[in-house]
């Protein structure tokens, strides 16, 4: 089963389908609220505890954070990207996701969403 037929748990249980609201007949983008971890521009990855996970070499290009009401595959808190200009360490912003992709490494691929 694809993960846009199975959609994403939110953290009370129910589920979120993928759906691109630009489709006739499709569901209207969902807003979530995101913290944010990673400010545009930084250079310190932190995790959702507020603690340094590591120091990156370049700079994030975009906002980077997590949904919390919504869980990853792996029962961690769901990763998002937020485009714009750069927000504030722990700015708690309303965003519609446009979009959903997998991260992967070498050991694991994590969803994340996309939003504006």
């Amino acid at each position: 089963m694809s993960s846009s037929s199975r959609g994403h748990p939110k953290v009370d249980g129910s589920t979120v389908n993928d759906h691109d609201s630009r489709s006739p007949g499709r569901e209207a983008a969902p807003e979530v609220d995101v913290v944010i971890e990673v400010p545009r521009g930084s250079f310190l990855k932190r995790g959702s505890t507020g603690h340094v996970d590591f120091i990156s070499p370049l700079p994030c290009p975009f906002n980077y954070g997590s949904v919390p009401s919504w869980l990853g595959l792996e029962g961690d808190l769901l990763d998002a990207l937020v485009l714009g200009p750069r927000l504030p360490l722990g700015a708690k912003v309303q965003v519609k996701a446009w979009g959903a992709g997998r991260c992967c490494d070498s050991s694991t691929s994590m969803p994340s969403a996309r939003g504006c």
